[in-house]
């Protein structure tokens, strides 16, 4: 086969002819840039097997974006959470350890795929014989090259099913890391496989998650965590709100204390990353229900924003960086039963 006698075709080996031998050669001999054999290597493991652009935890109801890594290298758009596959092209491709170790520090999940020597091969020669397919249909061959040309390109198309089985077959066997452990995790199923995983990267990273208490939110709860009841909500302390609530509290406070603007677009963007990776819903609704409990006011252009034009403006993502947040003034306890009496003796 390395002398180009024979060539391979699956499982099978045929002879070949004098002019098919010319066509093999010349095949062998096109130049391929890295780039194109990653761009198809990411196609085969996130397009045909990972499959999913967001993966759903089951804890938190939310899909989360991820960034797709080849070789911990970046293909396409970045996200704070990745999917870093290690291919048989990896320095430590054959070094478990070092995987492992590199791991520890990274916000990943690390698909270490076993050594293949014949899916590397395949897989440069599926480039090389699609280059060189498309380039000698373009100058017009004689007929006899022609025919052997086509007969390339349709032996490419098994050669790329083949490598599609061949590449599910290499994530069911993966080692795969999370934070510096190994997932003990069987079946046949890669993508199963890998959102089972998913779901240990989540719960790693976003370690403040369980603030929201399993609980899943919606753009529709907003309304009616703006309208709950807030009985007593007047009572100076924050005995009374959820952990999730108080800690965005918190944040607000601290902006105060530092003379920062707090909009509810930059407690969307503090709390949708780690520790916390809440989802936006859960986020918005929380800052509704903060409200509702007279801990929060809202502004929008120096102008009070409530009700109905408050829901409005929560749920439109352009207009959060003009809800500008306000501290309540808390009041304490005896103040508030004064009032009460004031009110009930002026008003009989």
């Amino acid at each position: 086969e390395q002398n180009t006698y024979i060539q391979r075709n699956g499982d099978l080996f045929e002879f070949l002819t004098d002019e098919e031998k010319d066509v093999e050669q010349e095949i062998k001999g096109v130049d391929v840039d890295s780039t194109e054999v990653a761009r198809e290597l990411e196609a085969l493991i996130f397009d045909g097997v990972i499959r999913d652009r967001k993966i759903r935890h089951d804890g938190a109801g939310h899909d989360y974006s991820f960034a797709r890594k080849l070789d911990d290298r970046l293909q396409g758009r970045d996200y704070e959470l990745s999917i870093n596959v290690v291919t048989p092209f990896h320095e430590h491709a054959s070094n478990a350890e070092a995987v492992r170790m590199a791991s520890m520090s990274s916000d990943e999940l690390v698909i270490l795929l076993k050594a293949d020597d014949r899916f590397a091969r395949d897989l440069m020669m599926y480039k090389r014989t699609e280059k060189y397919v498309r380039q000698t249909r373009a100058t017009a061959p004689q007929p006899s090259i022609e025919r052997i040309v086509s007969e390339k390109g349709q032996q490419n198309a098994t050669r790329h099913r083949d490598l599609t089985s061949r590449a599910r077959t290499l994530v069911s066997e993966a080692q795969i890391f999370v934070r510096g452990e190994e997932l003990d995790l069987r079946g046949d199923d890669p993508q199963a496989r890998v959102r089972r995983a998913f779901q240990t990267l989540v719960d790693k990273v976003y370690t403040s998650l369980p603030m929201l208490r399993g609980a899943t939110y919606s753009e529709a709860d907003i309304g009616r965590f703006l309208r709950q009841n807030s009985e007593g909500a007047l009572i100076s302390g924050g005995s009374n709100l959820t952990e999730a609530e108080q800690e965005i509290l918190n944040f607000a406070q601290a902006n105060n204390r530092t003379g920062v603007r707090t909009t509810v677009k930059a407690i969307v963007e503090r709390f949708e990353l780690k520790p916390y990776g809440w989802p936006n819903a859960a986020i918005l609704c929380t800052v509704a229900s903060l409200f509702a409990h007279g801990k929060l006011e809202a502004k929008s252009d120096g102008a009070p924003l409530e009700g109905d034009a408050l829901e409005r403006a929560l749920k439109n993502s352009h207009a959060l960086v003009n809800i500008v947040l306000e501290l309540q003034v808390e009041f304490t306890a005896g103040q508030v039963r004064a009032l009460r009496e004031f009110y009930r003796d002026m008003f009989d």
